[in-house]
């Protein structure tokens, strides 16, 4: 029998395939990981946007406090979240690699920090608060510097909810993160009817049902944890590695929450009706927002748990098949909200001029996600295979350098008030997705993530062991 030649494969499109085709287990890997993240992330939005719709029908000076306060104390724990988000890409990376008793040390490391950035958050909080008491439209700043504190008092409750419900993710058991945020929720939303009603304490009754929220998920998620072990020595070698590590992260997410909450003070200035409807198209648009930030949150786990593997060639193939997702679920708010918006906005405010402006802002918000799901999703990538200086640098970069001057331009110099504030936000976005891909196409066609596998695999001989398995 005649030989047939085989035809001879090159193994750079094995492991970077040019065609655009995704294969439907890769998505359905995606999206199977997403879904659960996503229900957790809610918890803490969800419990936001209970108290916007419950404080909006009380007035709008409630509303701009909580909306105001709200993301001051959400900017000031974005230091911390940015650093102890990265605990599930290590525990993913340590599982996948066979080693758990180190994955068990990364989960002590976040305990430790936990607290301790909690408190250092809640001191820096207690002296900004007369500063953002001044910033307040008027009417307002005694309930906006109430709300701000009582949120902030939740920090190390927040944060001990974050170590545990990214250590769930990164095990491959997002249904425990699931359930402790649905149980979270749900007391949220009966202590809020009591306190906003049945005792009406306001804004201070709405801060005080998210910590007992708070603290019903760190419970349900604690017993969750309860076989993990871990050795206190090595929690604090770990916990000094990931702070290192995590402080470009950390920076990066504490300085964009930051320009968030200064486009917020700078909608502020232009009155309370501009700024109570700002904060409407927000909590709806962060609410949609969640299921793009949470296929990016499942890329970059799945990415780490590739590169702790051994499977290099599947980093891309996961990042196109979360675009494709992520873009997808924002087409569909784009449409939702053209034909849904104004009556989305009806049912948060019971202000009739809010309800005008808000139904406006909401579709705008919308075409937003449509740039920003690509902006998540690259941003998500780059962090699943270590890739993290230089996209914080340009991140940060873009939010102060572009959103901010046009904010001011629009909202303020040309008086559009929160409709110019979000183009502003949408220039940024766009922007970023584009240098946020180049980035992650880049780190596919070069040597970066050979050096990250080569950092993560202890010796040449397992290293071939599982790319020969893959």
């Amino acid at each position: 029998m005649p030989s047939v030649a085989r035809p001879r494969l090159d193994p750079h499109d094995a492991l970077f395939p040019r065609t655009l085709r995704l294969p439907p287990r890769q998505l359905r890997q995606v999206a199977g990981l997403s879904v659960p993240i996503a229900a957790s992330m809610l918890s803490f939005a969800a419990m936001t946007l209970v108290d916007t719709l419950l404080v909006g029908h009380i007035g709008a000076a409630d509303l701009a406090a909580v909306g105001l306060g709200g993301t001051a104390a959400l900017a000031l724990l974005g230091f911390s979240t940015g650093i102890l988000r990265l605990l599930k890409l290590h525990v993913a990376r340590e599982m996948a690699a066979g080693r758990a008793r180190e994955a068990g040390d990364v989960i002590g490391a976040g305990l430790v920090l936990a607290p301790l950035l909690g408190l250092l958050t809640f001191a820096v909080g207690h002296l900004l608060s007369p500063l953002l008491g001044l910033l307040a439209t008027e009417g307002a700043q005694g309930k906006t510097t109430a709300y701000f504190l009582v949120r902030l008092a939740t920090a190390p409750l927040v944060l001990t909810n974050v170590v545990l419900r990214e250590a769930r993710h990164g095990a491959r058991d997002s249904n425990a993160a699931l359930r402790a945020a649905l149980v979270a929720n749900g007391v949220n939303l009966v202590v809020d009817l009591v306190f906003l009603y049945g005792l009406r304490l306001g804004v201070l009754g709405a801060g005080a049902a998210t910590w007992v929220a708070a603290l019903t998920e760190v419970v349900c998620l604690a017993r969750a944890q309860r076989s993990v072990h871990f050795d206190w020595s090595g929690a604090f070698r770990r916990a000094w590695r990931i702070l290192g590590e995590g402080l470009p992260s950390g920076a990066q997410n504490f300085l964009e929450l930051g320009a968030a909450a200064l486009l917020g003070i700078l909608i502020a200035r232009t009155g309370p009706l501009e700024v109570a409807s700002h904060q409407v198209a927000a909590q709806l648009a962060q609410l949609s927002l969640i299921p793009s930030q949470a296929i990016a949150e499942a890329g970059a786990v799945l990415a780490a748990r590739a590169l702790g593997a051994g499977q290099r060639g599947r980093v891309r193939l996961v990042g196109r098949s979360a675009l494709v997702l992520a873009a997808s679920w924002a087409a569909f708010c784009l449409l939702l909200f053209v034909l849904l918006g104004p009556a989305l906005a009806r049912q948060m405010s019971s202000d009739g001029w809010v309800q005008s402006i808000a139904g406006k802002l909401v579709v705008l918000a919308a075409v937003v996600h449509l740039f920003n799901a690509p902006n998540q999703v690259a941003r998500g990538m780059l962090r699943g295979v270590g890739d993290l200086r230089a996209p914080a640098l340009m991140s940060v970069g873009l939010a102060w350098s572009v959103t901010l001057p046009v904010a001011w331009l629009l909202a303020v110099e040309r008086w559009m008030g929160a409709m110019g504030g979000w183009i502003g936000l949408g220039l940024e976005v766009l922007l970023g997705a584009t240098l946020f891909w180049m980035r992650f196409e880049a780190d596919c066609a070069d040597g970066r993530l050979r050096n990250a596998l080569a950092q993560l695999l202890p010796s040449r001989r397992r290293r071939h062991r599982q790319l020969v398995r893959a």
